[in-house]
């Protein structure tokens, strides 16, 4: 069973020529792919490649990648100081303190915060190089990430062969009381007959009442539905079954809807009480195969 989650979580550590990288990338549901990097902001080239990157892995979910990065000692981080700023600042403090009679303090701390005093810049990074450094520690993470992701995938799948199985049985025991329905309605139609036998004045003809029988089981029959519903179940079980490395989660809601509607129809057509407590039943156990499908990738 090829089934994967959609939640997971994978971590991973390099030391390269750039420097020590460390990365954390989890995902959980979500109906599209939605991409989240937290990186640091000289690395804004490298966001589609690294986008592209996780896609190929993972085709839907929220994604969250985040990047700690040590730099190489030689990628230093270029600062800028304006000592004419500063010393036109100086002068004008001094100048004011003259004017009032007084010393005044340089607020050495507040000028350096100033526009255009103290400037630090990033060291400039080649993007394919850069690139090259990290794309090796983020698949690290995802093999990571595949790996919980399978392991939760096996354990869904098993579960939605339970309920699967549970599904049949339930359309069996309806196929089974299916039988006995058009012999509980003849009963009924004669019983009403006889009841209104002082009001008509003679009793229905049997052919008459077979008749009535006849409509009212072709009102109610329920074959197609079931037919429907066991080529679902089987559309279903192939996708449990396959080995295909391919999302199987939208499929597998569609199917859902699908079972859901024919057991609706089966419920409102079977008029019976027994298959209407079956057909409950039927829709519960679809619900909670709904639910874990949620975070089926």
């Amino acid at each position: 069973m090829a089934l994967l989650s959609m939640t997971g979580f994978g971590k991973a550590t390099a030391q390269t020529e750039m420097g020590y990288f460390s990365v954390e990338i989890r995902s959980v549901n979500n109906r599209y792919f939605d991409f989240n990097p937290h990186l640091p902001r000289e690395w804004a080239a490298t966001e589609i490649r690294l986008r592209d990157l996780l896609h190929r892995r993972i085709s839907r979910g929220k994604v969250d990648l985040w990047f700690h990065w040590t730099p190489a000692p030689d990628l230093t981080l270029q600062v800028e100081l304006s000592e004419e700023v500063i010393a036109e600042m100086a002068q004008r403090f001094r100048q004011a303190g003259e004017h009032i009679g007084m010393d005044i303090e340089v607020p050495w701390g507040e000028l350096f915060k100033l526009p255009g005093v103290l400037t630090i810049r990033p060291p400039e990074l080649d993007s394919e190089a850069l690139f090259a450094a990290i794309e090796g520690v983020v698949t690290d993470a995802l093999d990571q990430i595949d790996n919980m992701r399978s392991a939760e995938g096996k354990a869904m799948a098993q579960a939605l062969a339970d309920h699967l199985a549970t599904l049949r049985r339930l359309t069996d025991e309806v196929e089974r009381m299916r039988g006995s329905v058009l012999e509980k309605q003849r009963e009924r139609l004669r019983r009403l007959a006889d009841q209104l036998r002082p009001e008509i004045g003679q009793a229905l003809s049997g052919d008459r009442l077979e008749a009535e029988v006849l409509l009212m089981a072709d009102r109610s029959d329920i074959t197609e539905e079931i037919v429907r519903l066991r080529s679902h179940y089987e559309a279903f079980e192939r996708l449990l079954e396959s080995d295909e490395r391919e999302p199987a989660g939208k499929h597998m809601e569609f199917i859902t809807q699908e079972i859901l509607r024919e057991a609706n129809t089966i419920g409102s057509k079977a008029r019976d009480t027994e298959i209407s407590a079956a057909v409950i039943i039927l829709k519960h156990e679809t619900e909670k195969i709904r639910e874990q499908i949620q975070n089926v990738e």
